[in-house]
């Protein structure tokens, strides 16, 4: 079962995060899988999020040891899966606080889901998450 990600912020062609320092963000992802259809066709189905977790990591560089933003769909207020979980729509809440103290610079970042029965998937595969310095600096 191969699952893809897409989203209002986030697209399959460009998988990147650009956000000033401090920036609130919300990431809508709809996680769907490709499913033949009667005609053998391949089409996207919804995958249905109940009983999983979702996982958001931003890192310096992949292999670094130092989490820099760690969120999970366990805390609505990081990540929410939208009900019905059947629809397979969550959304990533990224806030102030997150990048309010990072310097500006490139990062990577990816998701993934724990399904319910326990298959680990990666939603959006190793990606670039851009901190921009902003010109007005917020208190």
């Amino acid at each position: 079962m191969a699952i893809s990600d897409t989203s209002s912020n986030i697209t399959k062609s460009s998988n990147t995060i650009e956000l000033y320092q401090g920036e609130s963000m919300d990431i809508d992802l709809e996680i769907v899988q490709e499913v033949p259809d009667v005609n053998g066709v391949p089409t996207e189905q919804p995958v249905d999020l109940t009983g999983s977790t979702i996982y958001f990591s931003m890192r310096m560089k992949a292999s670094a040891p130092e989490l820099l933003i760690g969120k999970n769909s366990t805390n609505l207020l990081e990540i929410e899966i939208v009900d019905p979980p059947r629809n397979g729509k969550a959304i990533i809440h990224l806030v102030s606080s997150d990048t309010k103290v990072t310097p500006p610079g490139d990062y990577v970042f990816d998701v993934w889901v724990v399904l319910s029965s326990g298959k680990s998937v990666p939603v959006i595969e190793i990606s670039t998450f851009t901190v921009k310095e902003p010109v007005t600096k917020l208190p």
